[in-house]
């Protein structure tokens, strides 16, 4: 069975008016876009003077990070100094040992200097004071025999020292020991005479 017939309930509308009507009724699908757009105009105002603040704050706060010149000079300028001293302080071994004369080869013959001698300096006299002259290997050999006298005598002190001890341990022990046999001796004394008062 076909369907039945719809009725409708108001007049009979012509071609013209129903797409007048249609364009009615999508009007506010049209409308409500445009003026949501207006209605939130304010506020994407807002968010964005907002957005333009943080920004100027984060220059701002990355400029008071930035280091100053001087600073710059200290904090990249410093490791290489640094570097350069320890650079240094490596090279200076090597260039000291380098100056030294030659020890003399064995047999008693001197080693020619390799390079340039250098002249010998003296140093001046002061009104009658003479300066220390540098050691000599002469003089090295007297500071070793020195050296030497010097710690046997502080093993001999030390062994005296041990003596003393041991020595003065012993008496205490003696004078302990005395003073052992006079309390039994008196002990003794005062048992003898309380058993002659007992006797008599």
């Amino acid at each position: 069975p076909p369907p039945p017939a719809r009725r409708s309930l108001g007049p009979e509308l012509d071609s013209t008016t129903k797409v007048e009507a249609e364009l009615l009724g999508a009007a506010p699908f049209a409308a409500l876009p445009v003026l949501g757009l207006v209605g939130a105009r304010g506020i994407l105002e807002q968010n964005k003077k907002k957005r333009e603040q943080e920004q100027q704050e984060a220059i701002q706060a990355r400029g008071s990070q930035e280091l100053t010149e001087f600073q710059k000079v200290v904090v990249f300028g410093a490791p290489a100094v640094a570097a350069t001293a320890l650079a240094g302080l490596f090279a200076v071994g090597p260039i000291t040992e380098a100056l030294k004369p030659a020890p003399p080869a064995k047999g008693g013959k001197k080693a020619e200097a390799k390079g340039p001698s250098l002249p010998k300096l003296e140093l001046p006299k002061l009104g009658g004071i003479e300066l220390p002259k540098s050691a000599t290997k002469a003089d090295a050999g007297e500071a070793r025999a020195a050296a030497q006298a010097k710690a046997q005598a502080k093993k001999e002190k030390a062994a005296a020292a041990k003596e003393a001890a041991a020595k003065a341990k012993q008496d205490a022990a003696d004078g302990k020991a005395a003073k052992i046999a006079e309390r039994k001796a008196s002990k003794a004394d005062a048992s003898a005479s309380k058993a002659k008062q007992d006797a008599a």
